[in-house]
Formats: structure tokens, C-alpha cells, sequence
């Protein structure tokens, strides 16, 4: 979708409504490149100002998907995790794209992750696939683990294992403990 900064005048692009050109004109006649893929596999990480100026790529990535982008709380860095057909990764990079930075490699898949308010800490959810684990309890499809890094990437360490679904992973004020919801069918 392209729009306007305070996100009226929405129009979807797709490849048959990108225009036959390199340059897509504004109102304000300034131009903006446009590009598009077929593979659908290419995933971005953007900045932009609260104003809507001054966007920025800032991390490309060919894989299957991605997490939701996360600042830590001092505003320094940012945390996201790729998904790929075989293993994932957890990344952290600085808030220009910068010193990208590989924190964590695993063969399952990263769901979600929260930073501790101290901006030292990542939690973050794995999903497995309980018949990767011939020893697990085969009634249920999926295990998820919640699992705690360093913001440098040392330090990795599973804290908590459950059959259940588990969303919404959250630290209290002191980054000491967290809360998370579990649910069961």
C-alpha cells in the first residue's frame, strides 16, 4: 500500500496496479522508487520518523517470515526474528540497519519475543514440532518453550515448556519476571 504520511489516500499496489515506470509521482510531485517482487519471500524492516519522514530501510531478509520488530527500551537497538524453511534466527541490529547481528540460530520456529525493560534481556517463544522429539507425547502437534537470551547473544537458556499455546510474553517493571498466557484445547 502506498499512502500518505498520515496514512489517508490509501491505494494497494500489486504488480498489476505498479505503474509502467520507475518512479511513482505525488501530489507534491516528489518521487518515490517503487520495486516489487514475485517471490513474495523478501521480508523488510523500515524506520520512519513520528512525523512520517525520513524513512529507511534498514534490514533485508529472503525467508519465510518474520516477527514483529521490537526497540529496545533504551532505544538503541532493535530485536527481530526470521523464519526460514529449516531453522530461524533471532537478529539484533542497531536503529540505522548497522551491526546486524545474529543472536540465536534454531531449527524451530521464533513466534514472538519481548525485551526486558532494562533492554539487557530478550525473551522470545519457540514453536516445535512435536514429531521432531520421538520421546515427547505425540496427542499434541506443536511444543512451545519460552527461552531467554543477553542482549549480546550469550547466555541462552530455556526457562519454560508447555503443550499449550502460549501468546503474549511480557516482563514486569524490574525485567526479574514474566508473564505470558497459556491456552489449551
Amino acid at each position: 500500500i502506498i499512502m500518505n504520511a498520515n496514512a489517508t489516500n490509501q491505494q494497494p499496489l500489486s504488480k498489476e496496479t505498479l505503474p509502467y515506470s520507475d518512479y511513482w509521482l505525488t501530489d507534491a510531485k516528489k518521487k518515490v522508487k517503487l520495486a516489487f517482487t514475485e517471490s513474495g519471500t523478501i521480508w523488510r524492516i523500515f524506520t520512519v520518523d513520528s512525523d512520517g519522514k525520513q524513512p529507511a530501510e534498514i534490514f533485508t531478509e529472503v525467508c519465510d517470515s518474520m516477527t514483529q520488530p521490537k526497540w529496545s527500551y533504551d532505544g538503541e537497538v532493535i530485536c527481530a526474528a526470521t523464519n526460514y524453511i529449516n531453522f530461524s534466527t533471532l537478529w539484533r541490529l542497531n536503529k540505522n540497519g548497522d551491526l546486524k547481528s545474529k543472536l540465536f540460530t534454531t531449527k524451530d520456529k521464533i513466534k514472538t519475543l519481548e525485551w526486558d525493560p532494562t533492554s539487557k534481556r530478550i525473551a522470545f517463544l519457540l514453536e516445535k514440532n512435536s514429531k521432531d522429539y520421538v520421546w515427547y507425547n505425540q496427542e499434541h502437534d506443536k511444543i512451545y518453550q519460552i527461552w531467554v537470551i543477553e542482549r549480546d547473544g550469550t547466555n541462552p537458556r530455556f526457562i519454560y515448556e508447555s503443550v499449550g499455546i502460549i501468546n503474549n510474553i511480557c516482563w514486569d517493571d524490574m525485567g526479574k519476571n514474566i508473564a505470558f498466557d497459556e491456552t489449551y484445547s
